[in-house]
Parts: structure tokens; sequence; C-alpha cells
């Protein structure tokens, strides 16, 4: 690095299980030579690296929409709220499956 040069690394955190994590970490900097030499010691760090393994819980709230008799041809919507009560982010796909022997498709048929 040049003077008031800073290099930036990635660390990679996959918690294999619901817990809290530290570690520590010995870090040596080493000073190499123009000339492709050895090089010689500069300094001895520790770095702390933590992280907590979290579990994501959502609900969906009602957990059964009901939307009674509509006339046909109208339109009736009802809120359905997702909530993640998780510290950490979720990501989710919303899909629905129609009950086979439902009346209403029976009568249809």
């Amino acid at each position: 690095l040049r003077g008031h040069e800073e290099i930036e690394f990635t660390w990679a955190f996959k918690p294999q299980a619901e817990r809290q994590y530290a570690f520590k970490v010995p870090c040596l900097v080493t000073a190499l030579d123009d000339g492709g030499g050895d090089g010689h010691e500069v300094v001895k760090q520790v770095a702390s690296i933590s992280g907590v393994g979290s579990k994501g819980t959502l609900t969906a709230e009602p957990s059964n929409l009901d939307f009674g008799s509509v006339l046909v041809g109208d339109e009736k919507t009802l809120p359905l709220s997702i909530l993640n009560s998780s510290a950490v982010d979720l990501y989710y796909s919303l899909s629905f499956n129609q009950l086979e022997g439902d009346s209403a498709i029976d009568e249809h048929k």
C-alpha cells in the first residue's frame, strides 16, 4: 500500500446453528521490500469477529381469508399481513392451491 491508502477485505459469515459466535483471528502484517525480498514483520494484531446465527419466523394474519358471498362479476378484497418477527431479513414466496372438492368448483362442472 502506498502512503494514506487502505485496503478492504470482505469476510463471509455462514452460521450452521442458532447461537452466538465469537472468534479471535490472529493477523500478521508484513512489509515487503520493493525488490521482492522476504520483508520484515511490522504488526501483529488480533481481529475480533462475532455474529449471531438466527432462525427466521414468518406469520400470516389472518390465517384464513373468508370472502363470504360475492356477486358474480364483483370483486372483494381482504388484507393479508405477513410479519417477520425475527431479527434477520427473510426472503419469501407466496403461493396458493385451490382445494379440490370445493363446493364452488363442483357446482360449475
